[in-house]
């Protein structure tokens, strides 16, 4: 009969009908109480486990438990698969933004399913966990698929054993369906003025004189695509190039101030979070009694401003990409266009905005360094 016979740094130890010596770990973590007992052949062997237990507690697996799990091929979403898959994110050069949202979803799948092997979930098991909890369906849905879409090409998780195939992601409504908020000139303008943090008000100068996205913004602050001076072009102070999601490589001009709040991003090597913002704006805004600006109308309301926009051309000179696509032999200048053009100065696109803020740099700081060599963003 097993009985106790003494303790150990992890718990207790008792002896077996053998008379073998066992290790077993005892503790509570965060309110969690766990009792393993170890399959160890010496102290020396259950303190190595005792390690393993500490680092990550919820995934531990004892050494046979670990052995039988390789050679079954089992999967299961714990934290190790999570960093696995988040690691090949970041290798794939999605945003940080990206990679904090799929990390969330991953981390309720990995709650609900609980150490379950994905290959032994049906269908209906999936559909009644997001049922039963259908806040971010649609974005749990696409993580756990492009999880187990990325374990198929790694050839872990057999095609036929991929529970998510036939998992269906919900359709997003018409674009014309959706009701966009814009904002007027006077909400930005007086947004910007409310802001305290530099950071934020880049951004914010950033994405009404460009229109672009956030995750281009964030990307180009972590040193994606090339940022570029260009004197000589008049109210046309430098540019922006960096490859869109449609593959082409866009360039956006930029006037003075809105280099200077590019160079300033770079230079920091991060642009804030979208959330971090939102809460700057919505402090703002109920701190004056206003409707905070909202973020993702910035792009929209770049577009509505066209009517009262002006159009700001570079300096005249230079071929043009006609001429040049006669030089280089192509039939259509939209050939050259495509796979060749993003080095010119595109003409820049000045909406009505006066954005305005005590605290912003007077003028461009020369001792930031420009990085125009494209490197990968995060």
């Amino acid at each position: 009969m097993p009985k106790w016979i003494g303790k150990w740094a992890g718990g207790r130890t008792k002896e077996d009908r053998q008379g073998r010596i066992v290790w077993v770990i005892e503790r509570t973590v965060l309110g969690t109480p766990y009792t393993i007992t170890l399959d160890a052949t010496s102290e020396r062997e259950a303190l190595a486990d005792l390690a393993l237990f500490e680092r990550n507690p919820p995934d531990f697996k004892t050494r046979a438990e670990a052995k039988s799990e390789a050679e079954s091929g089992t999967i299961r979403i714990n934290n190790e698969l999570i960093a696995r898959f988040i690691k090949h994110l970041d290798d794939k050069e999605r945003s940080r933004g990206y990679r904090v949202n799929v990390l969330h979803y991953l981390r309720w799948w990995r709650d609900e399913l609980a150490s379950r092997d994905i290959r032994s979930v049906s269908l209906v098991e999936l559909n009644d966990l997001l049922d039963a909890d259908p806040a971010g369906r649609k974005h749990k849905i696409i993580h756990i698929k492009s999880l187990c879409s990325w374990l198929e090409k790694r050839g872990e998780l057999p095609p036929h054993l991929n529970p998510t195939v036939a998992l269906a992601v919900p359709q997003s409504r018409p674009e014309k369906a959706k009701r966009t908020k814009r904002h007027t000139v006077a909400e930005v303008e007086r947004a910007y003025r409310m802001i305290g943090d530099q950071g934020t008000r880049d951004v914010l100068r950033l994405r009404t004189f460009t229109g672009m996205h956030y995750t281009e913004v964030e990307r180009f602050a972590h040193g994606w695509g090339a940022l570029n001076e260009l004197p000589g072009h008049g109210e046309i102070a430098g540019s922006i190039a960096f490859p869109h999601k449609n593959g082409r490589i866009h360039v956006v001009s930029l006037d003075a101030p809105t280099l200077a709040a590019a160079k300033r991003l770079r230079a920091r090597g991060n642009a804030p979070s979208d959330s971090h913002m939102g809460k700057l704006l919505k402090a703002a805004g109920e701190a004056n009694g206003i409707e905070p600006l909202e973020l993702g109308a910035l792009r929209h309301s770049f577009a509505s401003w066209r009517t009262s926009a002006r159009v700001v051309k570079p300096a005249e000179g230079g071929a043009s990409l006609a001429q040049v696509a006669a030089v280089m032999g192509h039939l259509n200048p939209s050939t050259t266009a495509i796979f060749y053009d993003g080095t010119e100065v595109p003409e820049m696109v000045v909406p009505p905005l006066k954005l305005f803020h005590p605290d912003d740099p007077a003028l461009l700081d020369p001792s930031i360094s420009l990085r125009p060599v494209t490197r990968g963003g995060r």
